[in-house]
């Protein structure tokens, strides 16, 4: 595989025998895969995804939230997806005021969430209006 370029957000590849559009079309969904190895480093404050998935999340007083289950790109920057014991999961932004602190080698991440982003499920057992009529 070659790198030839980018465009909207996707890199764009020439593959050894897919010589025409055709062929590119028909491989439309497929997952590619590389050894780590092969990955640039990370600069600092810089994480790979898979690097951030199955972390242990806490608050800043060490108290447990969960751990990360998946990291989303919704177009205004990552989110990540908590899953906790109990509690249905939590979509925290991954910006530096919310999680100041990133511990890879330690297996662990630290959230300073804003007050009421972790108290959905309180949330959602409330009857709604129409439960309420």
């Amino acid at each position: 595989m070659r790198l030839v370029g980018a465009a909207k957000g996707v890199l764009i590849a020439r593959l050894p025998g897919v010589d025409d559009r055709n062929q590119a079309e028909a491989l439309r969904g497929l997952r590619l895969y590389l050894l780590r190895a092969a990955l640039p480093q990370p600069e600092a404050e810089e994480y790979y995804h898979a690097d951030l998935i199955g972390l242990e999340v806490v608050l800043g007083d060490g108290t447990p939230v969960g751990r990360v289950r998946a990291v989303h790109d919704f177009g205004a920057g990552d989110t990540l997806e908590i899953e906790r014991k109990g509690a249905p999961p939590a979509m925290v932004p991954f910006t530096r005021a919310v999680v100041p602190v990133v511990e890879i080698e330690a297996g662990r991440l630290v959230i300073e969430p804003p007050p009421g982003l972790l108290d959905d499920a309180a949330a959602a057992s409330r009857p709604t209006v129409e439960e309420d009529a």
